[in-house]
């Protein structure tokens, strides 16, 4: 790899990574605690048993990433936070220690992104969200992830991810 390709496939590997940890300091006390339903159970046999979905947990950790502050994005997460890149397996970890670890280097290397839920949908226990993460690193390149991450959600916190959010490449133009 060319020491000019270096910083960004650091940075992408980072992001990639660390948006499947996203935590967010506050992300769970933020919102009153009303009495949880039984746990729901979903398909699949790595998804752990999650509560009614959340929606507003996806204003919570995009407003996490925007703060840059890496405490506030681990705290969207549980403890036991499982986090699946089907594209990438090698990558998946679980939990909310990994995900502060992750979000600490992304904003090392790319302290100001702006990131944005561009739609979601909620049923059952998931939720399905299209994302789009943009800022500049370090270096001065330009950052762009974009696509899409199923999540449930346990108590107001994200206990399980599917995460499909990739870097973009550049645009013929």
């Amino acid at each position: 790899m060319s020491p000019e390709r270096a910083p960004r496939r650091a940075l992408q590997t980072a992001v990639a990574a660390g948006i499947l940890g996203i935590a967010l300091a506050g992300c769970g006390s933020t919102m009153s605690t009303p009495a949880a339903p039984p746990p729901v159970t979903t398909e699949g046999p790595s998804m752990p048993a999650a509560t009614a979905s959340d929606p507003l947990v996806l204003d919570r950790l995009r407003e996490a990433i925007n703060s840059g502050d890496a405490t506030r994005v681990a705290d969207c997460f549980t403890a036991d936070f499982q986090a699946e890149l089907p594209h990438h397996p090698e990558r998946n970890f679980t939990g909310a220690e990994r995900v502060l670890a992750n979000w600490t280097a992304i904003f090392n290397t790319a302290p100001h992104l702006n990131a944005k839920v561009l739609r979601s949908v909620a049923s059952g226990p998931e939720i399905w969200s299209e994302w789009e993460i943009t800022g500049v690193n370090t270096a001065g390149a330009p950052v762009l992830f974009a696509g899409p991450v199923i999540l449930t959600t346990r108590n107001g916190q994200i206990n399980w991810v599917r995460f499909y959010l990739e870097p973009v490449g550049a645009i013929p133009g």
